[in-house]
């Protein structure tokens, strides 16, 4: 698709979205939730949509962790990933089952790790749970006031992770702390954000390199001169930008900014030009990863899912992203 198509999608699957059980949401949320469609060039199914989201609120009941924003994000995920039918559902449940069995509390945000197990097969799933739950042990120790449980599926990813499988949960959460130095060494400060950024690239990379981070490094100063100030939002998908870049030569700077400033122009939301930047890396970047090995792919994919709950977690943790309605 080319940059019109885009955004005419993008556009499209929002208002869909305003006709939805999902209408009540802050436009940013809205704007994300459109986002998985409009990257994987689908028009959001309005009808299957609220069965979807009506299903979950049966399911979960009246006294739960699952919060609105994450309800709505993991029934278009699941949408996206053909994953919606009452079998879908009573998987996710099951999938958490695991997670709260093996020491990870009750949240929204495991939620989101339940989903990722949806990437393991189901005979695996307890064992990708206990190597998850000590790589988060052991970041925990490293990060204690920063480590909470919207980490919990970014140490899922890590642990199933193929390209990961060779090493021990010490050796990764080492390359991740490579990376957490690393990345605040080259100016990106926030922490929080630095640390999810720092388990994306660990995901992606799976090892220490040099070369990915000068290639980073450069990719800031391109955006910083011009007039792209980098912040925390943009963290996440800076470092998926960095991954494609070296993976094929597709990728055009002075194209991505010409689109970066399509997207500002058409997307209504005011004063949050950081977010419309994040969400203009994000989807170009998925627009060129066609061209990748499956194994890329199936890794860049894994890292746009980070980004959508990276940033619905923020959401739904923030009292004004909602306007509190229906439930």
């Amino acid at each position: 698709m080319d940059h019109k198509e885009i955004i005419d999608l993008l556009e499209r699957n929002y208002k869909i979205l305003n006709e939805s059980n999902a209408k009540w949401l802050d436009k940013r949320a809205k704007y994300l939730l459109a986002r998985i469609f409009t990257g994987k060039k689908q028009i959001l199914p309005l009808a299957e949509f609220d069965w979807l989201d009506t299903a979950f609120i049966h399911k979960s009941g009246l006294f739960t962790s699952f919060s609105k924003v994450t309800r709505y994000t993991l029934t278009g995920l699941m949408i996206s990933g053909q994953l919606n039918s009452v079998e879908g559902i009573e998987e996710l449940f099951f999938n958490k089952k695991i997670l709260k069995d093996n020491g990870f509390k009750s949240s929204s945000a495991t939620y989101f790790a339940a989903y990722q197990l949806f990437l393991s097969k189901s005979e695996r799933r307890t064992e990708i749970v206990q190597r998850a739950d000590r790589i988060y042990k052991e970041i925990k120790a490293l990060h204690p006031f920063i480590t909470t449980t919207n980490d919990y599926s970014a140490v899922v990813s890590l642990a199933q992770a193929e390209q990961l499988a060779h090493l021990s949960e010490e050796e990764i959460c080492e390359i991740v702390e490579y990376y957490f130095e690393e990345f605040q060494g080259i100016g990106l400060k926030n922490r929080d954000s630095c640390l999810v950024a720092s388990t994306l690239a660990t995901l992606m990379i799976g090892k220490k390199d040099w070369d990915f981070l000068a290639h980073l490094s450069s990719l800031i100063t391109f955006f910083e001169n011009n007039q792209v100030k980098i912040k925390s939002l943009h963290f996440v998908p800076l470092v998926s930008l960095t991954y494609l870049k070296q993976q094929t030569d597709l990728v055009d700077l002075e194209e991505l900014l010409v689109f970066m400033e399509e997207i500002s122009k058409n997307i209504s939301i005011y004063f949050e030009s950081d977010y419309k930047e994040s969400l203009a890396m994000s989807l170009y970047a998925e627009s060129k990863s066609n061209s990748l090995s499956q194994t890329n792919v199936t890794t860049l994919s894994v890292s746009f899912n980070q980004i959508i709950v990276q940033e619905q977690t923020m959401l739904a943790s923030n009292a004004v992203a909602l306007i509190n309605k229906n439930i």
